[in-house]
């Protein structure tokens, strides 16, 4: 096997596990920002201080959260 067809290879692997990782992520960071959003609906005894830095918070949760879903979905295209 030629060595530059084995470094394309593992090139490739290499950019699905980090295409994985960014879906991995995106979706535990969304899914964090939805229970801060929502922590009053869920049976917790942790509250927010301040509702509006926990709002602040989970908005940009959310938004990075799907920031790393597009961000593994080009990578998985470009590969």
């Amino acid at each position: 096997m030629n060595t530059e067809e084995s470094r394309d290879r593992r090139q490739h692997q290499q950019g699905k596990m980090q295409a994985i990782l960014d879906y991995t992520v995106g979706v535990a960071t969304i899914l964090l920002g939805l229970f801060i959003f929502f922590i009053k609906k869920f049976p917790v005894e942790f509250e927010f201080k301040e509702p509006a830095i926990a709002n602040t918070f989970a908005g940009l949760s959310i938004l990075y959260g799907a920031w790393r879903i597009y961000r593994g979905i080009k990578k998985s295209r470009a590969n």
